[in-house]
């Protein structure tokens, strides 16, 4: 009731209907006076609303036309009005549409996709989240947080052909959830929000899981958890899958929400531990990988995962001439330079499953699975 009287309490309202009344009446008007001409052709009132429709939208057939000079006055001021009213119909159809599209880049819009997936809160791993969730399927994603539009087009900008949608509040309250279309969605994410503290992240976690189980009790939830005491609360109030705060928990979110066999199958890995380092012999130095890799699955029952390779970095000792003087030099202005020689001379690259024609080096050393 209250949303009607606001309906009638709007200025645009009152003369959209004041026209609409008037081209009613005219139409009406204009058949109780061609009705009484023989030679006029609208002799019912389904002639003088086709009448009226044709003249109101300009398109002006000429099959239907009063004979009148009453009738074409009437006529005439219909023309006029219907434009107006036209007019009046189209530029709110533009506002309305130009409104619309404003709120969704604010993050103020409502999201009416179907089977996407809904991602609440953000911290440090929310881009490696999202890289990981592009690269694996193509599907909307509507990221809920309480940021600003020029954070969210900043955001956007690393994922350019991912479908991606903004929805800007507090991912506890139920008006928020809605606007993100949790009650249509395949999957919620939940991102803890350790912006606040780290004490408070879990408990906002418990009630954005409580929230949504109200929206949609069958919607997929892994949550991130930051204490583990708090797991269990969490998968009371309704999550499917934990996931603990850390460095790899991006990419086993991404990997729930797709496929929860793959998610268990990637946790089932780390936690049995099962992987090690082991060092090449010096026969497989300058073979190829694919005749290492047959070689360990045939012999040693190992399945070699990747190859690590060590490389030297520049080391002081590496620029010293043997001369006192010119050394003692060259070590202030290195100093002065603040350019380290003096640690770690080592760095690492990781290759994981590297082609069959990789040529193991001298410096490599395997990573494999002892199953």
């Amino acid at each position: 009731m209250k949303t009607l009287k606001n309906f009638f309490k709007n200025p645009k309202t009152l003369v959209i209907l004041a026209l609409i009344s008037i081209m009613v009446f005219n139409g009406i008007s204009v058949y109780f006076i061609e009705r009484k001409y023989p030679d006029s052709p609208i002799r019912s009132l389904p002639d003088a609303f086709w009448w009226l429709l044709v003249t109101i939208s300009t398109v002006g057939y000429g099959d239907i036309v009063p004979k009148s000079e009453t009738g074409r006055i009437f006529g005439a001021v219909t023309i006029i009005v219907g434009v107006a009213f036209f007019t009046m119909i189209t530029g709110s159809i533009a506002s309305f549409m130009v409104e619309m599209r404003l709120n969704e880049r604010k993050g103020l819009g409502k999201v009416r996709e179907r089977n996407h997936i809904v991602i609440l809160g953000r911290n440090e791993n929310l881009l490696i989240l999202l890289d990981n969730l592009t690269k694996l399927e193509n599907r909307p994603i509507v990221l809920v947080a309480d940021m600003e539009e020029d954070e969210f087009e900043s955001l956007k900008e690393h994922f350019p052909e991912a479908d991606l949608r903004f929805v800007r509040g507090d991912y506890t309250k139920d008006q928020v959830l809605r606007r993100a279309g949790v009650k249509n969605a395949e999957c919620v994410a939940i991102l803890s929000d350790t912006e606040h503290g780290m004490e408070e992240a879990d408990e906002k976690t418990l009630i954005a899981i409580l929230a949504i189980r109200s929206i949609n009790p069958t919607v997929r939830i892994v949550a991130e958890v930051v204490k583990n005491e708090k797991v269990k609360h969490l998968l009371r109030a309704g999550a499917d899958e934990i996931v603990g705060y850390g460095e790899f928990n991006p990419i086993l979110i991404g990997s729930y929400v797709f496929s929860p066999a793959l998610h268990s199958f990637i946790a089932s890995l780390l936690k049995e531990g099962r992987f090690g380092v082991k060092p090449i012999p010096r026969s497989f130095v300058g073979k190829s990988f694919g005749e290492l890799f047959e070689s360990f699955r045939k012999q040693q029952g190992l399945m070699v995962v990747g190859v690590v390779s060590e490389k030297r970095r520049v080391a002081i000792e590496d620029i010293l001439t043997g001369d006192k003087a010119i050394d003692e030099f060259l070590k202030k202005k290195l100093e002065e330079a603040e350019i380290d020689l003096f640690g770690e001379e080592k760095e690492y690259t990781v290759h994981l499953n590297p082609d069959d024609e990789y040529i193991i080096g001298e410096n490599d050393t395997l990573f494999v699975y002892m199953g």
